[in-house]
């Protein structure tokens, strides 16, 4: 489950709702990073290849896969079951290189 920090408002004398101290999902988000395919070579002339992870956010939850060293087509084969709490949730996909000279380099996103 995710970390909840219970802040009690007031009470229900004050009308306060307290279902809403402890809200419970809605269902489980299962994402099972499989691979990725022909991605461009850090570099123009294509001298260094990639070492890329994959990097996906639901709200304020974030997971990686494993780094794939040396690859422009990387397999991860890896699962992550994320909780979701509202149907109008949106999933943030990026596939960084992890050898980049800056702190992040998205190769691609979705």
């Amino acid at each position: 489950l995710p970390q909840v920090v219970k802040i009690p408002i007031g009470t229900e004398e004050q009308n306060v709702d307290r279902a809403l101290l402890d809200p419970a999902p809605v269902g489980v988000l299962r994402i099972w990073a499989l691979r990725a395919r022909d991605l461009p070579s850090s570099w123009p002339l294509g001298s260094r290849l990639r070492s890329p992870y994959m990097d996906l956010s639901l709200e304020t939850e974030q997971w990686q896969t494993s780094v794939v060293y040396h690859s422009t087509s990387p397999e991860w084969n890896e699962k992550h079951d994320f909780l979701v709490f509202d149907k109008r949730q949106e999933i943030g996909i990026r596939v960084c290189d992890s050898k980049s000279l800056f702190l992040r380099n998205v190769i691609a996103a979705a």
